[in-house]
């Protein structure tokens, strides 16, 4: 990986100040210190969430603050998006900041709708703008493993698995949002956790 700094960190907005934000902000910390990034706006309808994840940064430059991404994004141009709200709110707030000139990070799933994700491809791809989705769990050192041992035949020709996932979440995890365990919303299971599996 090259590690020469870019003449100035890639400004980055934050949609989405929530649970699913904490691992993103972590990273992204952690390329503010190394000068490669800086968090310069955050949107959440939760004003609260926002407060909340400005407290936990301390003394750093204050980001752009906003309920509304469509307030937020003229008043910066932003060289990175990531997305870390309900799954059925990915379509519409990619295409706005592709459109603004930003390429995106995506929590999982993409989109809950193959049309939707596809338009949503396009449009990064008309627009030279790369799109990432937050799979983290197939970056594991052991995953990747599995995957090049399969790749590279060196388990043969592969016809069939049977995957068991324990990524179960207690009541508490469905009560944090009221959108957490509706299939409307974030996809089901299927989408949500057994994903990481695929």
């Amino acid at each position: 990986m090259n590690q020469e700094k870019p003449k100035r960190p890639l400004s980055v907005l934050l949609v989405g100040c929530g649970r699913a934000s904490k691992d993103h902000v972590r990273a992204i910390s952690y390329f503010e210190k190394r000068g490669f990034l800086s968090l310069d706006g955050l949107v959440d309808r939760d004003e609260r969430a926002i407060q909340k994840l400005i407290e936990k940064r301390g003394r750093r430059p204050m980001p752009l603050v906003s309920d509304d991404l469509d307030k937020i994004l003229p008043q910066k141009s932003f060289d990175l998006t990531v997305i870390a709200t309900p799954p059925k709110t990915h379509a519409n707030i990619g295409m706005k900041a592709i459109r603004s000139g930003s390429h995106l990070v995506v929590e999982k799933p993409l989109t809950l709708d193959l049309e939707e994700a596809k338009s949503l491809l396009q449009a990064g791809e008309e627009a030279g703008k790369a799109i990432a989705v937050g799979f983290k769990y197939r970056y594991i050192p052991g995953v990747l493993e599995l995957k090049n041992l399969i790749e590279s035949g060196a388990l043969g020709n592969i016809v069939y698995g049977t995957v068991v996932t324990r990524w179960g979440h207690d009541q508490a995890y469905y009560d944090q949002a009221e959108w957490f365990g509706t299939w409307e919303a974030e996809g089901g299971a299927l989408l949500n956790q057994s994903v990481h599996a695929l």
